[in-house]
């Protein structure tokens, strides 16, 4: 190959960074905070009820700081909107399983079914030998 020397660029190597430390006030730390409430929040989207669902949505359009009080996670304080939301979902999730087995209960003596083979012997086994049991929760 030839190449022209007064076209050769001698001695110049481009001038790399890494991307993540182009900008001033880079802070490594915040960066990782604001990575982990996001995926705190996109489970919440992901597995939660209605409550933890909403929590979420709502929070991933906030800034990083309102983010991070809002999906706090601290186990001893239960005063978190993250905790509420999730006391609100479990709260709704016992509410449709005891409707659910007031159900069962109802269908069984109405249709004179006290046993079936390989029935649980504690009517609430149901969900759990079916598989329904983590739908519930």
């Amino acid at each position: 190959m030839a190449v022209r020397p007064d076209l050769a660029v001698q001695d110049t190597e481009p001038d790399m960074v890494a991307v993540a430390d182009s900008y001033d006030g880079y802070d490594a730390k915040a960066a990782q905070q604001l990575r982990e409430d996001q995926c705190v929040a996109i489970e919440a989207l992901r597995m939660g009820g209605p409550n933890l669902y909403a929590l979420g949505q709502s929070s991933l359009v906030l800034p990083p700081d309102q983010l991070h009080v809002k999906l706090k996670r601290d186990m001893f304080d239960d005063k978190t909107p993250l905790h509420a939301a999730r006391n609100a979902d479990s709260a709704l999730t016992d509410q449709w399983i005891d409707k659910i087995q007031k159900q069962g209960y109802a269908w069984s003596s109405a249709a004179g079914l006290d046993s079936y083979p390989n029935a649980p012997r504690d009517p609430g086994k149901i969900f759990e030998k079916t598989g329904l049991g983590p739908w519930l929760d």
